[in-house]
């Protein structure tokens, strides 16, 4: 899902030739040095001060792209400094903030590529602090409620996350892991996808209270503007979150009551626009998502009836998209799942029947990507569920 920022970042994915990586850096180095002799010459001249903070942004965005992180967040966070002490001055300037908060942002993400979830949260609360700020300056402006709700959300996915990788007793102390490869973006979404894997105890509270921090926003900003569809989806996806959290909490009651809020609100979404592929593929998760929840709480036919309409939506995209091996991934998915509750259930042919249809799946896959171990895992696993439902009935 996209979301607006201000003035974010360049991933690390856009990097350019070494040699054209390296001139740029001079470059961008002499501007600095240019604007820091201004600075000096008039240290008084807040204009001057900010136009330094900016090209030490742009000396770590250079750096940034080259891969070089730690001087990329050493000139953001000089940066930060330059104009944290003119924000204590110019308390109403919301430029001034507005720019700082860009500098807290890039410091916080560059800080995530890196591995440093725990630094990435301290920089990131201030950054949402300044963006209570903002909003309390011009509250009526929904771009600076909108902005205020994604940095609540940050920052509550960096609790969650902090707190998965405390318990997983990998830098438990400090929140540090070995961040994998790829863009910012994709290491994020990397580091998120192990806290959604793991068994979450530590700061939910904290987690939970920033996320319903930011539903206020999301609701009073659908309230103010039914139609936008970009708030309801944005709306959507808060519920879903704070429903994570109930449920890693063992609340599972909770967790129904703000997932089903949310498979109404997704499922409304792709009604209005049904050949919105992304649209159905979110309902279709939203689905399996509740159908986990009552699963959890031994409701297993209303988990069953969400997995299967998850499965009719899944079909249907791939028919749409047969060459799309992400899809068939997640029909496979739900298809074992299906079968598991179905199994459960003691419909032994029921099971054998989903069992069966994502084994061919994943022998599809397995002779399409055949370096893809993960493909002859489920193939040998399959084999032993299909063989035990079969010795059974």
């Amino acid at each position: 899902m996209s979301e607006t920022r201000v003035a974010a970042a360049p991933g690390l994915s856009d990097l350019g030739k070494p040699e054209d990586a390296q001139t740029k850096i001079r470059n961008a180095c002499q501007l600095v040095e240019a604007a820091r002799s201004n600075v000096l010459a008039m240290p008084g001249d807040g204009l001057r001060v900010r136009d330094l903070a900016r090209s030490l942004n742009s000396l770590g965005d250079e750096h940034r792209r080259s891969g070089d992180l730690t001087s990329a967040i050493n000139h953001y966070q000089e940066s930060c400094d330059l104009l944290n002490r003119l924000a204590r001055v110019e308390l109403s300037n919301s430029e001034l903030l507005s720019e700082l908060s860009a500098s807290l942002l890039r410091t916080g993400e560059t800080m995530i590529a890196q591995g440093d979830v725990g630094g990435a949260i301290g920089i990131l609360g201030q950054e949402l602090e300044i963006q209570r700020r903002l909003s309390a300056l011009e509250g009526d402006d929904p771009k600076l409620r909108r902005e205020m709700a994604n940095s609540v959300r940050r920052v509550g996915d960096l609790l969650l996350l902090k707190s998965a990788l405390g318990n997983f007793h990998r830098g438990a102390e400090s929140g540090r892991t070995t961040a994998p490869q790829g863009s910012s973006s994709e290491r994020l979404a990397q580091l998120k996808a192990v806290a959604d894997r793991l068994a979450l105890h530590g700061d939910l509270g904290g987690a939970l209270a920033l996320h319903r921090e930011c539903l206020e926003i999301r609701r009073s900003l659908v309230a103010a503007n039914p139609a936008d569809e970009s708030a309801l989806i944005e709306l959507s996806w808060t519920l879903g979150a704070i429903g994570k959290v109930h449920a890693a909490q063992g609340d599972h009651s909770a967790a129904l009551t703000v997932l089903s809020e949310s498979l109404a609100l997704r499922r409304r979404l792709a009604d209005r626009d049904p050949d919105n592929a992304a649209r159905r593929l979110d309902l279709s998760w939203s689905l399996m998502e509740i159908g986990g929840i009552w699963e959890a709480r031994r409701g297993l036919a209303e988990a069953l009836s969400a997995c299967r309409e998850a499965i009719v939506i899944r079909r249907g995209l791939l028919l749409a998209d047969a060459g799309n091996n992400g899809l068939r991934c997640d029909l496979a998915v739900s298809l074992i799942k299906a079968g598991e509750m179905t199994e459960a259930l003691g419909d032994l042919d029921g099971a054998l029947a989903a069992y069966g249809e994502a084994f061919d799946i994943a022998r599809e896959l397995s002779a399409s990507e055949p370096w893809q171990e993960q493909w002859q895992s489920d193939l040998a696993s399959l084999k032993e569920r299909i063989a035990g439902v079969a010795g059974n009935s």
